[in-house]
């Protein structure tokens, strides 16, 4: 993301909820300024003021203090509407102006996740090395791997990159198996999931579930149920109750 630099009278927006009332919420944001609402047709923007002085970069700092707010949403309110990180209106004013223009969209977003939370499930193998394991489980990946490195004999590139596709290849379709599994024990709880790109070789899977706030609870037995039908290999984590980020869409221009 690009720098984004302030200029005098500029606001940071954090959130969009339901409400009609305008103060400070007693917690501060991003450089420690005052969280506060600006309020227009039933609808709250949830924001603190930007200094002239500062520069706004996704550093962890920032993206601590920016969780910090959301996270205290989450607690104290129904239904949340997380705004992308680095979302600046010039004034006050062109906040109004930002929930006029999209109030009837937020309003029907605030009515499909009122009362839901976001959780998030990581999946990750929990070995030395994935590319061994997999030779290890899957004989036709050993059987390619056998080919081409013999005693006193040197690969070539294609051979390698060959047998690095079908490594991927085995890897992809190991993790659609193991997600798929995954999946199925999460839907007792989980309104809706989404499935987003693993990071790095380790990961298996990252899911996101949309839940009712009241049923974390039950969204960690189900992640314990899941967990309990894989071995040593495989380590779980999960993360929330946070606001829904994949199950809504708040894009604004300011």
């Amino acid at each position: 993301m690009a720098t984004k630099k302030s200029k005098a009278g500029h606001i940071y927006l954090y959130a969009v909820i339901p409400g009609t009332e305008e103060g400070e919420l007693g917690i501060s944001g991003l450089f420690d300024s005052t969280v506060h609402t600006i309020s227009e047709d039933g609808i709250a923007a949830v924001v603190s003021d930007f200094p002239a002085s500062e520069k706004l970069r996704p550093e962890r700092k920032h993206l601590a203090a920016t969780q910090k707010v959301l996270s205290y949403l989450v607690n104290n309110n129904d239904v949340v509407l997380p705004v992308s990180f680095g979302t600046i209106a010039d004034s006050a004013k062109g906040i109004r102006e930002m929930l006029k223009n999209y109030g009837k969209d937020f309003k029907n977003q605030i009515k499909r996740v009122s009362g839901k939370v976001e959780m998030e499930l990581r999946v990750a193998y929990e070995v030395p090395n994935v590319f061994e394991y997999l030779v290890a489980k899957y004989p036709e990946l050993k059987q390619d791997r056998d080919q081409i490195y013999k005693p006193n004999v040197e690969p070539t590139k294609e051979q390698k990159i060959d047998l690095g596709q079908h490594f991927e290849q085995v890897q992809q379709e190991d993790r659609e198996k193991l997600t798929a599994e995954v999946e199925e024990k999460l839907k007792p709880p989980c309104l809706e999931m989404k499935l987003n790109k693993p990071r790095n070789e380790k990961e298996v899977m990252r899911i996101s579930c949309l839940i009712e706030k009241d049923e974390v609870e039950e969204f960690q037995t189900a992640v314990d149920k899941a967990s309990n039908v894989f071995d040593d290999d495989f380590v779980f984590e999960y993360n929330g109750p946070l606001a829904p980020y994949n199950f809504v869409d708040v894009r604004v221009h300011m």
